[in-house]
């Protein structure tokens, strides 16, 4: 007996938020995340607040954000910024001076001394040996060994330096906030950190999202989405944004002097192509948006609250998220499988175990699969111009059990062996008749659905029981026919004149009434094929009190 399932379940989610944005919720991971660094369009890192008493998250993903590995940290101190200098070497900081070292791609990460106990907030290498880190009481640590060592060098502020940027070994900007988004500050150095100057501050905008372009051209971003930007190196500042009340822009990045992205804490991110008269406000995320890199002009990613990745990318397509479905099968049965519609996806090609078909639907959203008797995989790949994707998972393929056959001795129906047992009289299930024999109580059309112990079903032939002396009104001879049978075209049912025929009822092998037709005055009845699902139907003849006269078996194909 084939089935059609409808099972619910939770893969991986994947919502397609903007033309451009794709946001990825990771399984099992509902940090904040506060920095993400991209090697490349594939390769990156995410780090982020701890959720007791789990440690500080750092994840690595090689496929774009699809799939992550979250490398243990060792530490539940807040981390707010990852950097790589190489494939191999990257640096993570956070909160009370926590400074750590991974020399194997991310795998493992070692501690570091930082000489601080002050929060360190952001990374930045200008070139493979220097590089700066910035945080809380005007902390800036600089290395010139590929961060072997650190050196303390120290901004005259006790304002919190927020983000840290160079656009040389030697020309520097750090942006600065206080805790209450105030006191706002924008520092410059030219001689790699071992003098700062202010060059910009703001008694009621704080600062936090930082992008240097090049030694003079300079974007920052900070409270009630202000952003200012200099084109003289800091000398002079002008308003590019007015700004929304209640927002504050957290992290900021350049492609190049008129291309700029800027995210806020309410999940908003800003972009502007034109450096800055116009810009564009795209509402990516239901969190906050803390850390923005792009690796490539044509793909960025985007960090924020929940265990959010977004990816950005002109026809960026979102993972697989299957909706329906069933991972135990019997072989022999039917199952529907959908996914969720995924924007942007030009086709969809499924694919199915071996011995296993696809009976419709391939390059839609839902199939239907009609399994042979091999486990494997049910996958789905979405396709445009620029970008592909997969999703996938296991199926196991429960043997069915052998197709019973029916005996027929001393008035009794016998099935062959199985596990349970299920009789039917007319395609209904009769109630009790669970055993393996069953004693019919009148003639009818009978059949038997055994069960195995994997829990499949095989359903027996048809047993027609002609011999059976019960309380039926008409039982010598033919009380009607069907010509043709099958039926392919149409077919006429012809009724003996010498019954009182009153109802033609026309069922099918589950029990379910398909037609109930009046014979007053409608001798002989004509079947239409158009009307009929192929398979086997039975045929009731009644009188005026609905007692059944004859019966007789419709095939249709």
């Amino acid at each position: 007996m084939k089935k059609i399932y409808l099972v619910l379940f939770a893969a991986f989610l994947t919502l397609q938020l903007h033309a451009q944005w794709v946001s990825y919720s990771i399984p099992a991971v509902t940090n904040l995340f506060r920095s993400v660094y991209f090697l490349n369009a594939d390769t990156g890192f995410v780090v982020g607040e701890s959720a007791y008493p789990n440690p500080a998250p750092i994840l690595k993903t090689t496929d774009g954000g699809l799939t992550s590995i979250n490398y243990n940290s060792g530490t539940q101190l807040a981390l707010r910024a990852v950097h790589f200098i190489d494939t191999d070497t990257g640096f993570v900081a956070g909160f009370e001076g926590k400074l750590l070292k991974s020399t194997d791609a991310g795998i493992t990460w070692i501690n570091q001394p930082s000489g601080t106990t002050q929060n360190l907030r952001s990374i930045d290498f200008p070139s493979h040996n220097i590089g700066y880190i910035c945080g809380g009481g005007g902390t800036v640590l600089k290395t010139t060994d590929a961060g072997f060592t650190w050196n303390f060098m120290n901004v005259s502020t006790d304002t919190d330096l927020i983000n840290i940027r160079f656009a040389d070994d030697n020309t520097g900007y750090i942006a600065a906030s206080d805790g209450s988004f105030g006191n706002g500050a924008i520092y410059k150095t030219t001689d790699g950190g071992t003098t700062w100057s202010l060059v910009y501050s703001d008694v009621l905008t704080g600062f936090l999202g930082l992008a240097v372009v090049d030694t003079s051209t300079i974007y920052a971003g900070g409270k009630d989405d202000k952003i200012i930007k200099s084109t003289d190196g800091g000398a002079t500042w002008s308003q590019v944004y007015s700004g929304l009340s209640a927002h504050n822009i957290r992290s900021a990045f350049a492609l190049d002097a008129n291309t700029v992205w800027m995210g806020c804490d309410l999940g908003d991110i800003f972009y502007t192509n034109d450096g800055g008269v116009t810009w564009t406000n795209q509402s990516v995320s239901t969190s906050g948006i803390f850390g923005i890199d792009f690796p490539t002009p044509e793909v960025g990613y985007a960090v924020g609250a929940g265990g959010e990745l977004l990816k950005y990318s002109p026809c960026a397509l979102g993972a697989v998220s299957f909706l329906a479905g069933d991972t135990a099968v019997c072989e022999g049965d039917s199952v529907m499988y959908s996914i969720n519609p995924i924007e942007g996806a030009d086709s969809l090609l499924w694919t199915v175990p071996s011995g296993s078909v696809i009976s419709g639907g391939n390059g839609t959203n839902s199939i239907i699969v009609i399994f042979g008797s091999v486990s494997g995989d049910i996958s789905v790949t979405a396709s445009n111009s620029c970008d592909t994707i997969s999703g996938s998972f296991a199926v196991s393929v429960n043997p069915a059990p052998a197709i019973p056959t029916i005996s027929f001795v001393n008035n009794i129906l016998s099935s062959t062996s199985a596990s349970t047992y299920q009789w039917y009289l007319d395609g209904v299930a009769i109630s009790g008749a669970t055993s393996q024999d069953y004693t019919p109580m009148q003639n009818g059309f009978y059949s038997v659905v055994v069960t195995n112990a994997a829990g499949c079903e095989a359903s027996s032939a048809v047993f027609d029981v002609i011999g059976l002396v019960v309380n039926e009104i008409f039982t010598n001879g033919p009380a009607f026919g069907i010509t043709p049978n099958p039926l392919v075209t149409t077919s006429i049912v012809l009724l003996d004149k010498n019954i009182a025929a009153e109802f033609l009822t026309i069922t099918d092998v589950q029990g379910r009434t398909i037609r109930e037709i009046s014979l007053a005055g409608n001798h002989p009845v004509t079947l239409d094929r158009k009307d009929f699902a192929e398979g086997m139907y039975f045929l009731s003849v009644l009188n005026s009190g609905h007692d059944l006269i004859a019966r007789n078996k419709l095939i249709v194909q």
